[in-house]
């Protein structure tokens, strides 16, 4: 029987495996996802650009009763929709460019390794093990770069964008708002941290004394 040791254990944690992943995988396409996050860069700046509209086509609308600015946003507006849908439709579409050549590249290596095998290795195990090997297995490592990738390319970036309009539109606003969910958020992890400690004593009273 094998047993893991402490070296094996932290070869396969959560953070040498996501390196490996980088390292191994993802480098080899680094030009389709820098391209696949310059888009999402682009469609992130659309989306502040909207927010700021808002703001700007309120003003002219109920303060300076400009028609014809309202016309003159409202087709920035529309641009910057196109754009937006344009370069999200382009970065879905390279990166599943990507993502299904990383898991035919992974169903190649794995049927591969299975052919090498002996037939003892498959009288212990079940065909469907093989079929969820093949495929989940491949897609996970699809899923799991697509992920980062879309968490810090259209969220983060997108996250940025917007807190850059916020500040620039109202700074002492966003100074509050800021501080108040900071107060907020430290609250509420406070007491979920107490709520989450009552309900694991609570099975256990009575049982130490």
């Amino acid at each position: 029987m094998k047993v893991l040791t402490a070296g094996s254990s932290d070869r396969y944690a959560a953070l040498p495996l996501l390196r490996r992943l980088l390292v191994n995988e993802a480098w080899r396409h680094w030009r389709g996802y820098l391209i696949a996050f310059a888009l999402m860069g682009i469609a992130a700046g659309a989306t502040a650009l909207t927010a700021y509209l808002v703001g700007r086509v309120t003003n002219e609308a109920y303060i300076n009763h400009n028609l014809k600015a309202i016309a003159v946003i409202g087709g920035i507006a529309i641009v910057a929709f196109m754009v937006k849908g344009f370069t999200n439709y382009g970065a879905t579409v390279l990166l599943s460019s990507i993502g299904n050549s990383i898991i035919a590249d992974h169903q190649r290596r794995l049927f591969d390794k299975l052919l090498r095998e002996n037939i003892g290795f498959f009288a212990d195990r079940h065909s469907s093990e093989f079929i969820a090997r093949l495929a989940t297995g491949a897609n996970a490592v699809n899923s799991v770069v697509v992920l980062l990738i879309t968490a810090f390319g259209r969220d983060m970036l997108s996250l940025i964008a917007l807190t850059a309009v916020m500040v620039v539109q109202d700074p002492v606003l966003s100074l509050v708002g800021w501080s108040d969910g900071c107060a907020r958020s430290r609250g509420c992890s406070s007491s979920a941290a107490r709520r989450s400690s009552r309900r694991c004593r609570k099975p256990f009273r009575g049982c130490v004394r």
